[in-house]
């Protein structure tokens, strides 16, 4: 499922202490509601293209024209490499880049985390990284498996919306009351996965490892 990164070597001591849950007393408000993306600039849709079955599965062209209309919309702040000149605020990569993804995401209350690709129970760290600094993730859930683990209404779904204005017309207008428990929900399914993983034996995580392992190959070679 999509806990699968939580046993990923890379990973191991990263994700190994619970989140506490958002109140209105540790929540430091909505007053930034700008959202932020930090992935590299995918902007060639017949390059990027990945059809299975005729459905498209490429999820970085569609997330980077979100970007720049977010961005030109003043509503979204880019981190990342290959974006037009004057748009990246800066990148998170070099030096500690798990430490330094998530003071950037810290400044912030939203995260678009698409994956680049869309398939089932194909995961990386990107909603859990906005999970543990309490940024509320904007995910593509359509045409995969994240409702397995995760319940609805907890990240906010792409496919929900009709179109981009849509999504940020509605991050405008959210409440604090929607937004913690949203949150709230998120960080069960975190703090549920932790607590899966600490009853796992050592064989059973070097078996998940090896499957998750197999998986990303398996869909690097499509």
């Amino acid at each position: 499922n999509y806990s699968l990164p939580f046993i990923d070597d890379f990973y191991k001591e990263y994700w190994t202490k619970p989140l506490e849950e958002l109140s209105g007393e540790n929540f430091k408000g909505l007053q930034n509601r700008k959202v932020v993306i930090i992935a590299r600039c995918c902007n060639n849709q017949e390059k990027l293209s990945f059809k299975q079955a005729g459905k498209e599965l490429d999820l970085s062209y569609l997330r980077t024209q979100i970007a720049l209309e977010g961005h030109q919309l003043g509503k979204l702040d880019i981190y990342g490499k290959g974006w037009p000149e004057g748009i990246s605020r800066g990148s998170s990569r070099g030096g500690n880049y798990i430490a330094k993804k998530l003071d950037i995401l810290s400044e912030y209350n939203f995260n678009l985390c698409f994956e680049n690709t869309n398939f089932d129970y194909y995961c990386t760290e990107k909603i859990w990284d906005s999970i543990c600094a309490y940024c509320l993730p904007i995910y593509y859930g359509r045409g995969n498996k994240i409702y397995e683990d995760f319940p609805q209404n907890s990240f906010i779904d792409f496919c929900d919306f009709d179109n981009t204005s849509q999504l940020f017309d509605y991050i405008k207008n959210m409440s604090v009351e929607e937004y913690l428990e949203r949150m709230n929900l998120c960080i069960k399914v975190y703090n549920n996965v932790c607590k899966k993983l600490d009853s796992v034996d050592r064989y059973e995580q070097f078996l998940m490892r090896v499957v998750h392992k197999v998986k990303t190959i398996v869909q690097g070679t499509k």
